[in-house]
């Protein structure tokens, strides 16, 4: 095995253009396919069709639905969560959860979709980075009032 190694090695150094250009190419051709990726959540790519949680999963499907929403919010990252911009897209996961502030109207009017979100409760679940830094922060502080105390 060494000599093998040693031989691809001594050969590499007699062409290294060619290397470099078979390094490129390859490169270049990953880049290519890598860019054709798209995220699946299906469940099949987590477990196999024949298994206990495919089928217990389609059942749960069944019952109560899988529909999962991807929003995507582009930016800068530091405009995004260091500006008003979080304040913004926490107001749009809750919009989309539909948890409206109690005694608020929803954003849009009475007829708004985050009205109707309030009112239909369509959506489970909302994971998203206004909640999760939101959280975190609330956390923190929460943290921080108890250390506080105990130093008083």
């Amino acid at each position: 095995m060494r000599a093998l190694l040693e031989r691809v090695v001594v050969t590499a150094g007699r062409r290294p253009g060619r290397v470099l250009l078979a390094v490129a190419l390859v490169a270049g051709i990953s880049t290519v396919l890598a860019l054709r990726l798209e995220p699946s959540t299906a469940v099949e790519t987590l477990v196999g069709k024949r298994s206990d949680s495919y089928r217990a999963t389609e059942v749960y499907r069944q019952k109560f639905g899988d529909h999962a929403i991807v929003v995507l919010a582009k930016g800068d990252l530091a405009n995004l969560v260091l500006t008003d911009n979080l304040g913004r897209l926490l107001g749009l996961e809750g919009c989309i959860s539909g948890n409206k502030p109690k005694d608020q109207a929803a954003p849009g009017g009475p007829k708004s979709p985050c009205a109707e979100f309030a009112r239909t409760k369509p959506v489970k679940v909302v994971y998203g980075p206004g909640t999760f830094i939101n959280s975190a922060v609330n956390e923190i502080n929460s943290q921080l009032a108890v250390q506080l105390g105990n130093t008083q």
